[in-house]
């Protein structure tokens, strides 16, 4: 059984992404906290050789969560309504 057709013959290996997702709730606010969800995609192992002595990639972002009733953030335009159905 060969689980990698390409037959990489390097040492160091190839980047892959990897994904983070965070949930959080911001207490700054003094009425409510704000929660949130953190998404971190990276390429680094989470090994000390890795991300020390290699070049790495991350991208993070934090995004609000929806209430019950909140209006949407933004609109997918290949969401299917229930009268597609």
């Amino acid at each position: 059984l060969k689980t990698n057709p390409l037959g990489l013959k390097i040492p160091f290996g190839v980047h892959h992404t990897k994904m983070f997702l965070m949930g959080y709730e911001d207490r700054s606010h003094k009425i409510s906290g704000k929660h949130y969800i953190r998404v971190v995609v990276h390429t680094a192992n989470l090994l000390p050789g890795d991300t020390n002595f290699k070049v790495q990639g991350v991208y993070a972002q934090d995004f609000p969560l929806k209430g019950a009733n909140a209006a949407p953030l933004f609109t997918n335009p290949y969401k299917r309504n229930r009268s597609d159905e």
